[in-house]
């Protein structure tokens, strides 16, 4: 069935569903000691399977709330969740690492009473949710890794200690400059594209937002941007040698110059079946420049409805991970038959071609 509109499902139940956000209390949950929180916002048929949001960096739930609006008028559950580390929950030191926040989302799943979500993740989320898809890949519906990469590049680690210390001297403007890589030593590769000459949509809207965001961070918000940085630094490579077997979507912002469309879609590539594609006139900070195509993007693929004809994207490719092609040890008189099976392989390893850019 189609999707009404983003404009006609907002109209129909957006203040409904603002209603509906704030007057679901954060539950508060345990695990291991630390405390984090959730929210879980019914709606539609009981039992419909709901979507998860997991936060990148300098995200909580209220990030989402915009999004949530999109499903909840649609119908669609949804689950926000301040895991360890993030908004309001606890901070958690850099000796727990993926395997434990993974833990903590089965331990939030099962005690919410849900035995299958659709996982949308974003930036420092992303390997956090390739880890719970990893372990409990029969609980994910679908997966969506928006901004991702395998691992924190090394000529990037010096950049972000020299942050590390930008902000432990209180120099908050720098501070934002160098994430936003105006300036300092991640300059032309932060969280925004300043190349004048790449169309970003709403430009002076996304770096007002989040540097206004950044040199306003108070003491708890620091401190967990430094633990969080130093454990994805600490985590090393996401291991992509046995990536879950689910339906899955990896994309970013055309321009993004921090998790590079070829770093996503070698995520994609790991994946047995993956689908990748990028959002025109957007960088790493595509949910506010291009929030309309965002958000039906990800409400489309958690609900296994056609993307296809979503405005604002590029091509969309459906990407297979390549198998090595192992050396025979049969004998000289079935070479025929090698020859055949040599073809079949060349075959199935190729990709197939990209679905035409819609219009």
């Amino acid at each position: 069935m189609q999707s009404i509109s983003i404009k006609e499902g907002l109209e129909k139940g957006g203040y409904q569903c603002d209603q509906l956000i704030a007057s679901v209390e954060p539950k508060r949950l345990q695990f291991r000691g630390f405390t984090f929180y959730c929210k879980d916002i019914p709606a539609g048929i009981p039992g419909t399977i709901p979507t998860l949001f997991i936060s990148g960096a300098f995200q909580s739930m209220p990030s989402w709330h915009r999004f949530a609006r999109i499903f909840l008028g649609r119908e669609k559950p949804v689950i926000m969740v301040d895991l360890p580390g993030t908004g309001r929950a606890d901070p958690l030191p850099t000796e727990y690492g993926l395997e434990y926040l993974a833990d903590a989302i089965k331990y939030l799943l099962d005690e919410l009473g849900h035995q299958k979500v659709a996982i949308v993740a974003a930036s420092y989320g992303t390997p956090i949710a390739y880890r719970f898809a990893e372990l409990n890949p029969s609980m994910v519906e679908s997966l969506i890794l928006c901004g991702t990469m395998k691992e924190v590049p090394n000529h990037i680690h010096g950049d972000l200690a020299h942050s590390f210390k930008t902000l432990e001297e209180g120099n908050m403007e720098q501070f934002a400059n160098e994430l936003l890589g105006v300036s300092g030593p991640q300059q032309g590769c932060g969280l925004i594209c300043t190349d004048p000459q790449k169309p970003i949509a709403r430009r002076k809207l996304a770096h007002r937002l989040l540097h206004s965001q950044l040199i306003s961070m108070n003491a708890a918000d620091r401190e967990k941007y430094v633990i969080n940085t130093k454990r994805l630094l600490n985590h090393g490579r996401i291991d992509l040698t046995n990536p879950p077997n689910v339906r899955t979507l990896v994309f970013t912002g055309e321009h993004d110059c921090f998790t590079r469309p070829d770093f996503c879609r070698e995520i994609a590539s790991a994946f047995p079946l993956a689908t990748f594609t990028t959002i025109q006139q957007a960088d790493h900070l595509f949910h506010i420049e291009q929030f309309d195509t965002t958000a039906e993007l990800l409400f489309r693929f958690s609900y296994n409805e056609s993307i296809n004809d979503i405005p604002m994207l590029n091509n969309i490719e459906i990407v297979r991970r390549k198998i090595k092609k192992r050396l025979s040890s049969r004998p000289s008189d079935s070479r025929y038959k090698l020859r055949c099976q040599d073809k079949f392989i060349q075959k199935s390893m190729n990709p197939e071609p990209a679905l035409a850019q819609p219009s």
